[in-house]
């Protein structure tokens, strides 16, 4: 853990985590964690005690929780969204108690299909964003799952986050640099020349 300058204070987890991978904090002080490797995501306190595992722990699965998962987010509700991207190609809704509820995806190029979803955030419409890595884009979705529309202006889409009307995606270009696109009502700012889609950077 950091403070907000960016000092060490403390780390934790060692003894638990196989193999962080994505990582979402709480206004309540809950810390979740992607165990890629170990197919669970694992919600500790803010002083590392260990709260919640969700998923069978180096069981994974074809098509449900999880399959080596890449990115967590919770919604203002409580429920939990998770990306299950690298070996299987769907996202996953658990309540705030862990229990599952829905999940949609199948691997593919349509709406609605992922190639590697890596992230998922929620904005400040109750709308879930996936990166959907290999398929150069981010989906949107409604709180059920119901596809809204897609962006297509990246390369690579990494990770997101939601700040108040934004949403920054940072990209990996051919380059080896990482660009950031700032997405607000929809509107970007300039290209990177050196990716092949243009991938809107400010």
């Amino acid at each position: 853990m950091l403070d907000p300058s960016g000092g060490y204070l403390r780390s934790w987890g060692s003894d638990v985590i196989a193999d962080s991978h994505g990582i979402f904090a709480t206004a309540d002080g809950r810390v979740l964690v992607v165990d890629r490797d170990a197919h669970q995501v694992i919600v500790f306190d803010s002083e590392g005690t260990l709260l919640q595992e969700i998923g069978e722990r180096h069981r994974p699965r074809l098509q449900a929780p999880f399959n080596h998962p890449t990115g967590v987010a919770v919604a203002p509700g409580g429920d939990i969204l998770v990306a299950d991207g690298y070996a299987n190609a769907r996202i996953h809704g658990f309540s705030a108690e862990g229990e599952w509820l829905a999940s949609w995806g199948t691997l593919g190029r349509g709406p609605g299909e992922f190639m590697t979803p890596h992230a998922v955030a929620i904005d400040g419409q109750n709308r879930i964003l996936v990166a959907d890595r290999d398929n150069d884009r981010v989906q949107v979705f409604d709180a059920d799952g119901g596809f809204l529309e897609a962006w297509n202006d990246f390369f690579r889409p990494m990770d997101l986050f939601v700040s108040g009307g934004s949403c920054t995606c940072p990209t990996r270009c051919p380059a080896s640099a990482c660009w950031v696109w700032t997405v607000s009502s929809l509107a970007a700012a300039a290209r990177c020349p050196t990716c092949p889609t243009g991938s809107a950077v400010t």
